[in-house]
């Protein structure tokens, strides 16, 4: 059955592409890959954009829902909505990929992660993600790659920007409303949303630790997002502000209801100047904050406050631009267990260039990031590209990375899990660890044509001085062991028919622990996606098939997660200009899967709602 999936994928790779905006349009400004402005046509970097028109015609989806059609990025959950989410992008762990709102930092220093499963849409303007070590733009922790989310702003007049609300399955209620003011050089745009449902088990009997517990584990989260811009002819002054605020039930095996609130929030005052006809400076100074407090069996609090300041400088010079620019990190930690360092700073230096004479492109940049625990780490990028002729582009790059151990990693202190008759476990962190080091090399090819592309991507990782727990003992402690080795194949096409998007993806991989040989944990060696649109006068239908081939979930590949294919489709009906009635059917053969052990997922769910989205 395997086989035949596989060979089914790879057959539509040639006639179908994604969904999601696979490769940017020729014409298209991209920030993410170069931090500065940069046309589409001059990236030679893999780059996945989705738009907000992308994002509402979705109907009611979650972060997750989008990001799992993008090529080269693996998802799991620990349970239903509002679980951890874990995003793999080409074979890395879940801590390499970097998470900016604006870019500022947002996510946790003691986990090294962000909680992406919390993130609202109906604040998201664009999402650009770009899957490369990034380390030598964006400093320690973009050793897989870059995640960056703009939120919405720059409407025009004054009035409701945009509504939604709709059910859906397992007690979902969903809603959120955007408005904007001011029609001039002053702009306000607001959005609220609100979002929660009963749930299911997140658990099942085999979860580890004992962690079962068959009850419903519901879920609530409640957002909001304001941004306020001041324009002028050659600049702007903007300042950002996100707020989430979550509840997450989840099973720990104890008597009574385990559950989670976690807050996140970004604020961002950013000044864009172009000081002179060829020099462009961007200031910005950030706050980005995670507080985790958890009740139940084990109450805890754990919050990260991480400050930011950045200067950025683009100049046009030597046929193409130059990106000089300083940055300093203050990362805070506060929380009910005692760490022993609870702050660090990081200041850092990088520059870099991009050019494009005739048939040649060149991007190279360089950055160093003085962290005060560990001194300084210097890392570096090199691509270039040649275009034999109009539409077609080969590109070859290479690029260093590091990722900092986080602050459980350095300085958790002992700490006893154990229940008495159950399980004994332990764990404490481990000061003398080195960061992560990475080296990657890829080779690439993309063809793009009208309303048809073509991309695929040679890639190949060592990351070194890997950081995991002494696996094999009930005394857990980090520490870094050999080296891990990532290889992968990633294809895409897509084309469009008038009416039709048609579009697939798949990606061919090893990520493994180059001493043993093992797997790495929830990597599949085979994954991609399948997708058809069509769009018949006030109706438009999608259909997706999701495919991921079987993993382990853990290092010692002791325990196997079984390969699945999930089907799910989406249909609106515009009734008026401004309003649509729509509808998604996820999971629709209603398949049993796996995506972390002892997990569950959710079965064949429904949501219908309506949206009203402005046309102008």
């Amino acid at each position: 059955m395997q086989r035949t999936v596989l060979a089914a994928l790879i057959a539509g790779l040639f006639s179908l592409p994604a969904w999601a905006q696979e490769a940017p349009l020729l014409g298209e400004i991209v920030v993410t890959a170069t931090r500065i402005p940069t046309p589409a046509r001059e990236l030679l970097a893999d780059v996945t954009v989705i738009t907000e028109e992308q994002i509402d015609a979705y109907g009611h989806a979650t972060m997750a829902d989008l990001l799992r059609a993008v090529p080269g990025l693996e998802l799991n959950a620990s349970g239903g909505l509002g679980g951890q989410l874990n995003v793999h992008v080409r074979g890395t762990n879940a801590n390499h990929l970097l998470v900016l709102v604006d870019g500022q930092r947002i996510g946790s220093a003691t986990l090294g992660s962000t909680a992406l499963e919390h993130l609202p849409l109906h604040a998201v303007e664009r999402i650009e993600l770009l899957r490369a070590p990034a380390s030598s733009l964006y400093g320690m922790d973009a050793v897989g790659g870059v995640l960056q989310i703009f939120t919405r702003g720059g409407g025009k007049g004054t009035g409701l920007t945009g509504f939604s609300a709709g059910l859906g399955a397992h007690g979902l209620r969903h809603a959120d409303v955007g408005l904007g003011v001011g029609d001039g050089p002053w702009r306000l745009d607001v959005s609220l949303g609100h979002a929660q449902n009963e749930g299911f088990s997140a658990t099942n009997p085999k979860a580890l630790f004992g962690a079962f517990n068959p009850d419903r584990d519901g879920y609530r989260n409640q957002s909001a997002q304001a941004r306020l811009a001041r324009r002028w002819s050659d600049g702007e002054l903007s300042l950002g502000l996100m707020d989430v605020e979550t509840r997450t039930e989840f099973d720990m095996g104890t008597p009574g209801n385990d559950y989670s609130r976690q807050a996140l929030a970004s604020q961002s005052l950013q000044l864009s100047q172009r000081l002179l006809p060829a020099w462009d400076a961007t200031v910005r100074l950030g706050r980005g904050k995670d507080n985790m407090r958890t009740f139940g069996g084990a109450p805890s609090r754990f919050q990260t406050s991480q400050d930011q300041f950045t200067w950025e400088n683009g100049l046009d010079a030597w046929g193409g631009k130059v990106l000089l620019g300083a940055e300093y990190l203050q990362q805070e930690v506060d929380s009910t267990t005692a760490f022993s360092v609870d702050a660090r700073r990081i200041r850092s230096l990088f520059a870099g260039y991009g050019g494009h004479w005739g048939r040649h492109l060149l991007q190279v940049n360089a950055r160093n990031d003085h962290n005060n625990q560990f001194g300084s780490r210097t890392t570096g990028a090199m691509s270039y590209g040649f275009e034999p002729r109009r539409g077609l582009r080969l590109h070859a790059t290479l690029a260093t990375a590091f990722k900092a151990p986080t602050f459980n990693d350095l300085y958790f202190p002992f700490t006893d899990y154990s229940i008495p008759g159950v399980f004994t476990y332990t764990y404490s962190g481990n000061p003398g660890l080195l960061p992560e080091r990475s080296r990657n090399g890829e080779l690439g090819l993309t063809w793009q044509e009208g309303k048809q592309s073509l991309r695929a991507t040679l890639y190949r990782q060592r990351i070194s001085d890997l950081i995991v727990a002494s696996n094999g003992t009930s005394n857990d402690f980090p520490v870094n062991v050999g080296t891990a080795s990532i290889d992968g194949l990633e294809l895409a096409w897509q084309r469009d028919w008038g009416p039709w998007a048609l579009g697939g993806h798949a990606t061919f991989q090893a990520a493994e622990d180059s001493g043993s040989g093992l797997a790495l944990p929830r990597r599949a060696r085979r994954s991609g996606a399948l997708s058809l649109a069509r769009e018949l006068g006030a109706w438009s239908w999608r259909g997706e098939w999701l495919l991921t081939g079987p993993r382990h979930d853990d290092l010692a590949n002791s325990r196997a997660l079984a390969g699945y294919g999930l089907l799910n489709l989406s249909l609106s009906h515009r009734t008026a200009r401004d309003w649509r009635l729509e509808a998604r059917l996820d999971n629709v053969l209603d398949k049993a899967y796996e995506q972390a052990y002892g997990y569950n997922t959710p079965g064949r769910s429904l949501f219908v709602g309506v949206r009203y989205q402005p046309q102008g």
